[in-house]
């Protein structure tokens, strides 16, 4: 169980503490914990309830209507809302507190509804990058588990995974072949796998490895096949110098164009990377994978 401070509770929710600090005193909303040592903390409750009152306000409920409301009313009208307006922070907070949950069918018809209401593409800019970004800091702060982070991940991979198989049929046997996988320390794979998705959409009959942990093994997969472009992601918030040392090895193994597309905002004005590294430092760019390409035979 997690343990937050208030200012952890203004961080998460996007609440000022201040006004947290009312909402406690005159309606009761929010009730601290106090240690051993009477200082006050909030639990996880405590946090799933904010976030959802946090949603209500948003939609122009009143906090004094909203102190009326047991638990249940209050999920029950978080739902609906998210459910109608497809607004990407109410989906997040809701699909937040499913992931604490182990929800599967809850963060399921959120990503389906999302997705049919905008598109896989648009879902992925959206709504799953600043879920990442919130789930990073739900993982930091220990409000979440590593096993609920991977739980989710696991759901966004499958959807993924079916959405990347329904595209077979759009091969173009005259384009050319990319390469896509990631390299260690990068675990997370539905970047990687979005990227796939993009290619297959648009008839590119991309080789997909996933996640590769041995330079070798990738350096004889080079020698027998012929790349025009190699695509690789980084969810992390830096550029280790092994990933740097990866990149330039790779770089003079190859002619291939790399393409390495950032999740974060990185400084990397001071790595000196060869000409054939293209760094894509926003997500948003993934349609620089499918412009202005010649289509090749590959070998």
């Amino acid at each position: 169980m997690g343990k937050f401070s208030i200012k952890d509770l203004e961080k998460l929710s996007g609440i000022k503490a201040h006004t947290i600090r009312i909402w406690e005193k005159r309606y009761g909303l929010i009730q601290p914990c106090r240690t051993t040592s009477n200082i006050r903390y909030y639990n996880d409750q405590e946090l799933r309830r904010l976030l959802n009152i946090s949603i209500l306000v948003r939609h122009g409920f009143k906090i004094s209507q909203i102190a009326k409301l047991s638990e249940n009313e209050i999920g029950e009208k978080v739902l609906m809302l998210s459910q109608q307006s497809g607004k990407a922070d109410d989906v997040i907070e809701n699909m937040i507190v499913s992931i604490m949950e182990y929800d599967e069918e809850n963060i399921e018809r959120y990503l389906l509804n999302h997705i049919l209401k905008y598109g896989l593409e648009e879902t992925f800019i959206k709504l799953i990058i600043p879920l990442q970004n919130r789930l990073d800091i739900l993982l930091q702060t220990n409000t979440l588990s590593i096993p609920q982070v991977k739980f989710a991940y696991y759901l966004i991979r499958q959807r993924l995974i079916v959405a990347i198989d329904s595209q077979r049929e759009k091969y173009n046997p005259s384009a050319d072949r990319p390469l896509v996988f990631i390299f260690e320390p990068e675990k997370n794979e539905i970047w990687p796998l979005f990227l796939q998705y993009i290619l297959r959409k648009n008839g590119f009959p991309s080789l997909y490895l996933g996640r590769v942990a041995s330079f070798s093994d990738l350096e004889k997969l080079i020698e027998q096949k012929t790349f025009h472009r190699i695509i690789t992601s980084l969810s992390l918030p830096i550029i280790t110098e092994s990933f740097q040392n990866f990149l330039v090895k790779l770089a003079q193994l190859t002619t291939a164009d790399i393409y390495l597309f950032l999740i974060h905002s990185i400084d990397y004005s001071d790595f000196s990377f060869p000409s054939n590294i293209r760094v894509i430092d926003s997500f948003s760019n993934y349609s620089l994978l499918i412009g202005n390409v010649q289509t090749v035979q590959a070998t």
